[in-house]
C-alpha cells in the first residue's frame, strides 16, 4: 500500500496542532530538536515501557510505512514519541497516553488473539482503521480528545520533521544549489544589474 492509500484510510484530520505537547509555533523547531537529540544518541529516562514502544513502532509503521521512502520506522518515530512522552508531557497526559496504549493492545487480544505489534500487518491495518474512525467521530463538547488521535497525530509530526521525512518525502532542500563565494556575477537581462 503507498504511504498516502494508507494515510487516506486511517484518516486525514490528524494534523490538530492542539494536540501536541508544544505551541505551534514551536511545533516544527521542537521536533527537529528531538530528532537531534536522538541523533547525539541521548539516553530516554522514565520513557515508554519496551512494550509500549513496540507497540507504537508497529502502530507508526503501519500509519507511515516503509514504500519508495522509507517510513516511520526507519525514521525512528517511535523513539522520537518517547522522547516526547518522557520530557514533553505531564504526569496526568503521560497516564492518558499509556491507558490509550493499553486499551488498543486489549482490543487487539480481544478481536485477534495478539498484540498490535506481533498482528500481522492486514489485521494491523483493520484494527487500525477501526480505532481510527472512533477517535475521529464527533465527540461530546468538552471531552479530552481520544488517546488514538494524539498519537496518530504525533507519529505524523515526528515523520515529518525528521530528516528521512523532510529529504525522502517531502524532497526539502534546506540550501538549494551550490554555493561559490567568488563567482563572477553576470548583469541580468536589459543592463539593469551590477556585477559587485
Amino acid at each position: 500500500m503507498k504511504r498516502r492509500q494508507a494515510l487516506r484510510v486511517l484518516g486525514s484530520s490528524a494534523a490538530a496542532a492542539a494536540l501536541l505537547p508544544f505551541a505551534p509555533s514551536d511545533a516544527f523547531a521542537a521536533g527537529r530538536a528531538i530528532h537531534d537529540r536522538l541523533q547525539r544518541g541521548e539516553r530516554v529516562v522514565d520513557g515508554l515501557t519496551d512494550a509500549q514502544l513496540a507497540l507504537v513502532a508497529a502502530v507508526a509503521g503501519t500509519i507511515i510505512p516503509a514504500t519508495d521512502t522509507p517510513g516511520a520506522r526507519e525514521a525512528r518515530v517511535h523513539e522520537w514519541i518517547n522522547v516526547v512522552y518522557a520530557d514533553w508531557m505531564s504526569d496526568s497526559e503521560r497516564s492518558v497516553f499509556s491507558a490509550g496504549l493499553e486499551s488498543l493492545d486489549e482490543m487487539s487480544q480481544r478481536e485477534h488473539g495478539t498484540t498490535v505489534a506481533q498482528l500481522a500487518e492486514p489485521d494491523r491495518l483493520a484494527l487500525l482503521t477501526s480505532v481510527d474512525a472512533m477517535a475521529f467521530a464527533p465527540q461530546p463538547y468538552g471531552a479530552p480528545p481520544p488517546a488514538f488521535r494524539r498519537l496518530k497525530q504525533l507519529v505524523i509530526h515526528g515523520y515529518y520533521t525528521s530528516e528521512i521525512g523532510q529529504r525522502e518525502e517531502l524532497k526539502v532542500v534546506i540550501i538549494p544549489g551550490r554555493y561559490d563565494s567568488c563567482r563572477q556575477m553576470q548583469p541580468a537581462p536589459g543592463g539593469g544589474g551590477s556585477d559587485r
